[in-house]
């Protein structure tokens, strides 16, 4: 299973975050048309480490919506359930995560369309099979 693949399985059974966005997370852009609040998340950088097998990709968790209320509430969310996770991350066949650590979001509003979107950065340290 990748990184990614993890990823998403794990915010899909986050209550925190589904309450807000059911099953509307996505990988790098959101679908057309669909409806808010909803998340995506594409992978930002991949340092690579050649002396042990761990690796620690940057990922960006973008939280979208109509309101800038239901944006912050959702980056809370994905910031309450992933900053300092630690353990099997996307089920028993998952990806064995050592920690992530919540880096960095910033508020950006969309004038022209009126949607709110905080993107949040995350590192990802796991450990490669």
């Amino acid at each position: 299973m990748t990184i990614e693949e993890a990823l998403k399985i794990y915010l899909l059974n986050q209550t925190l975050i589904t309450d807000i966005v059911g099953t509307r997370v996505y990988p790098i852009v959101l679908p057309q048309d669909t409806p808010l609040p909803a998340l995506s998340y594409f992978q930002v950088s991949n340092p690579v480490q050649h002396e042990v097998d761990v690796a620690y990709p940057r990922f960006q968790l973008s939280s979208w919506a109509e309101t800038y209320s239901e944006a912050k509430a959702l980056t809370n969310a994905g910031k309450e359930v992933l900053q300092r996770y630690k353990g099997k991350m996307g089920g028993d066949s998952g990806v064995k995560v050592i920690q992530i650590v919540f880096l960095n979001s910033f508020d950006i509003y969309d004038p022209e369309t009126g949607i709110y979107h905080i993107p949040a950065d995350y590192k990802i340290i796991y450990r490669e099979v």
